[in-house]
């Protein structure tokens, strides 16, 4: 049985090694997952704050395949 200075096992250092990898590349990947978040929520947020008015405008009449003024005055 080789054992470190300290009186660890070897064996039980690798293996602890191993997890500690593991956990560092879930992490590192979940990190990437958060970054993007932290990047594309506030545009959405941004963009739904500037077009608040036609997302919360309540039509009187249902007109299907017609653009409402409001679509109309966004492309114009």
């Amino acid at each position: 049985l080789v054992t470190t200075a300290h009186g660890v096992p070897l064996e039980s250092l690798e293996i602890g090694q191993k997890r500690v990898r593991h956990m560092i590349e879930q992490n590192g990947s979940m990190l990437k997952v958060i970054e993007v978040f932290q990047v594309v929520l506030p545009l959405i947020h941004a963009y739904f704050n500037a077009h608040r008015s036609y997302f919360l405008a309540s039509s009187s009449t249902v007109q299907t395949g017609t653009a409402s003024n409001k679509e109309k005055e966004m492309i114009a």
